[in-house]
């Protein structure tokens, strides 16, 4: 399959904390990133990162979308490291790293498999890992006293 497009999208969040999303590189977080590639077959895949510095978001959209329309989406290695190698240590990858999960996406609905199943996962249930934040959350949820709602 072709690659047809390379789209970053910035998506609007409510925190305003500062954090060091990338080596030197301050910026107001979580700032959550879509990045999105389709392909002239119509299947699109699709990735959410918050490690994109606002500043940075137009250039690595430019550099992944010349990098990869055109290219086959099956060549996922290839594109892998050519886009890992294009960037200088310590410039911001998380962005091209977004387009290879979009890479694997897309492969994955034209298999017709779920992501697990076609990256060859032999199990149907795993642990769940939560953050020592998202644990806090979880406990004044349970407790009744805000954080997440419990499902």
């Amino acid at each position: 399959m072709k690659i047809k497009n390379v789209e970053l999208s910035i998506l609007r969040t409510e925190l305003g904390q500062e954090v060091i999303p990338t080596q030197g590189a301050v910026d107001k977080m979580p700032q959550l990133v879509l990045v999105s590639v389709s392909t002239h077959e119509g299947i699109d895949g699709h990735y959410i990162s918050y490690l994109i510095p606002s500043k940075s978001v137009q250039h690595a959209a430019e550099i992944a979308k010349a990098m990869l329309v055109g290219r086959d989406t099956y060549d996922v290695g290839a594109l892998s490291r050519e886009m890992t190698s294009a960037l200088p240590p310590y410039s911001n990858p998380p962005a091209l790293a977004g387009a290879d999960a979009c890479l694997w996406d897309i492969n994955a609905k034209a298999a017709n498999l779920p992501l697990y199943q076609y990256l060859g996962a032999y199990r149907h249930e795993i642990r769940a890992y939560a953050s020592r934040d998202a644990a806090r959350d979880i406990e004044l949820a349970r407790a009744g006293r805000g954080g997440l709602s419990p499902r």
